[in-house]
């Protein structure tokens, strides 16, 4: 991998930034998210990785990640200007309908190059950019302002619920099966981040979804593109790289990350990183 991976936390609900870098070239390191990211890019071109898809962006496209993506991004200058979202899937538990999922445009997906852009007329960019301004702005506020939280999970459900509709209209129509399977995928992974450090086999994963194994492994292809176990292993390694950069020991990471050993731990950190975790250590500490 040619740029080191991470993993970024959120430390809130959600969280929401407006920010524009003047430098072309810049390469933002590989990365993977604790939550779904809305990426709004006002002014930019740049080159996307996710996985091993690449796509080519520009000004008003509009990118999804849920959190098993990771993905590099490399603007081309001369501006990358654009509002990114996070939000916590627990946050908006309860606009969830049997129609309509808030996950679903993050998981319900086409195939090839355009699965996780939505391009934008300029009256739906800008429109994008009011409501987007509008959640950062009750981000913002004072933690004691009544109802706050109440607008915030409503303003942030309707944002969600204007994506999903250009989600399902543009270019990724979703079938009302699709969407339960999104709702499914999201309550899964959700359990895997939740017990990172715990017994995470497909037998366990199945018996606590009430779901049988084959139709497990199915749904990671379908909606996630990858296996239950390879998911699980780059869970655990994100996790890992986030508690090193926070200073944590390499052994209690390995304990807390699921790993049976120093040894296993250390080789599979190296395999996905390029590196051991003990380098990875120094180097996030200089």
């Amino acid at each position: 991998m040619d740029t080191p991976s991470r993993r970024e936390q959120l430390h809130k609900d959600i969280s929401v930034t407006h920010c524009a870098d003047p430098n072309p070239g810049t390469v933002h390191t590989c990365h993977m998210h604790d939550a779904p990211e809305v990426l709004l890019v006002v002014q930019g071109q740049l080159t996307v990785t996710v996985n091993e898809r690449t796509i080519r962006v520009s000004d008003g496209d509009l990118l999804l990640f849920n959190p098993a993506e990771l993905h590099t991004i490399v603007s081309h200058g001369p501006v990358f200007e654009r509002y990114v979202l996070y939000f916590r899937p627990d946050f908006l538990r309860d606009l969830s309908s049997g129609a309509v999922h808030p996950m679903e445009c993050f998981y319900v997906r086409a195939d090839g190059a355009e699965a996780n852009r939505i391009r934008l007329t300029e009256p739906e960019l800008q429109g994008l950019r009011d409501e987007l301004e509008s959640i950062a702005a009750l981000c913002e506020a004072d933690a004691q302002l009544y109802g706050r939280e109440t607008e915030l999970q409503y303003r942030t459900g309707l944002l969600l619920l204007h994506i999903n509709r250009l989600h399902r209209t543009q270019e990724h129509p979703a079938a009302d099966t699709e969407s339960e399977e999104a709702r499914q995928i999201c309550a899964i992974t959700d359990y895997i981040q939740k017990n990172i450090d715990g017994e995470l086999s497909l037998k366990t994963l199945a018996a606590a979804h009430y779901m049988d194994k084959n139709r497990l492994c199915a749904l990671f292809r379908q909606m996630l593109g990858t296996s239950p176990r390879q998911y699980i292993v780059r869970a655990r390694i994100a996790a890992a790289q986030r508690m090193l950069q926070q200073g944590e020991s390499i052994d209690r990471v390995c304990g807390r990350c699921g790993f049976n050993s120093l040894a296993h731990f250390s080789r599979t950190f190296k395999a996905h990183t390029g590196i051991p975790p003990s380098q990875f250590a120094r180097e996030k500490m200089l």
